[in-house]
């Protein structure tokens, strides 16, 4: 796997439409490492600058904190897989990076979305690539290292902080507050029943590769339970359904 150049491809008319959550996510995880702002702060700035993008704010959200979660661990998968060391990438082809190997480990979106964005983004990434990332065991990327530096990497915090809470809890009840820290947070869709009913909607969003229950109490709130797309990338959002 090659990084070729910065930046992403438009002329492409494959791939995420005219401007992936990939991309937006990487634009915004780059600017919280270039100003050491935080995530919201940043959004709030990005959003407010950009604001034909405000539909994707949401998932940009969840999206960004899901990589900021893991992303020790993403950067090891680099390193390990494809032998390359992120920190020597600019702050965009870093993060644009490591959203596409977060979404092919832990997201499981559609491999050609994710092939072909590597593809506007300039980034030679191979299948054979992404099933070594699927494939790749996590338990041997922390296989020899210390408890510290094992606990550190799962869950993408400092070693410093791991270690006060190790002094602090112990064992069992420092990983049980890392898990607890990583958790991914549930994303919710609220139909419109203005324009369609939740019934439709739900046969639409199925069909279209998102799996949803609605809520006990409010019927109209769908939880997504799997996605091959992300949510706002379906007709159905931008049609403000």
């Amino acid at each position: 796997m090659k990084w070729e150049r910065n930046g992403w491809d438009e002329s492409l008319p494959v791939a995420g439409g005219p401007y992936p959550i990939e991309v937006i996510v990487a634009e915004i995880l780059a600017m919280v490492e270039d100003t050491r702002l935080s995530l919201r702060a940043v959004m709030e700035d990005y959003f407010r600058r950009k604001p034909h993008l405000e539909n994707a704010k949401n998932l940009a959200r969840a999206y960004a904190a899901g990589v900021l979660r893991s992303f020790k661990l993403v950067d090891e998968i680099a390193r390990y897989v494809l032998g390359l060391n992120l920190s020597q990438l600019d702050s965009f082809s870093r993060n644009a990076l490591r959203a596409l190997i977060y979404e092919a480990k832990f997201r499981r979106i559609d491999r050609e979305r994710i092939l072909g964005l590597a593809k506007r983004l300039k980034i030679r990434l191979s299948s054979r690539d992404l099933s070594l990332i699927r494939e790749v065991d996590l338990d041997e990327l922390v296989k020899g290292r210390s408890e510290v530096s094992r606990l550190a990497l799962m869950y993408s915090q400092p070693e410093w902080v791991v270690e006060y809470l190790l002094k602090l809890l112990g064992h069992r009840e420092t990983e049980k507050l890392l898990k607890a820290f990583n958790r991914t947070p549930t994303t919710w869709l609220r139909v419109n029943t203005l324009k369609i009913s939740v019934e439709e909607l739900e046969r639409r969003l199925r069909r279209r590769g998102l799996v949803v229950e609605r809520d006990d109490d409010l019927p109209y709130m769908l939880k997504v339970l799997r996605s091959k797309v992300p949510p706002s990338r379906v007709p159905e959002h931008s049609r403000g359904m």
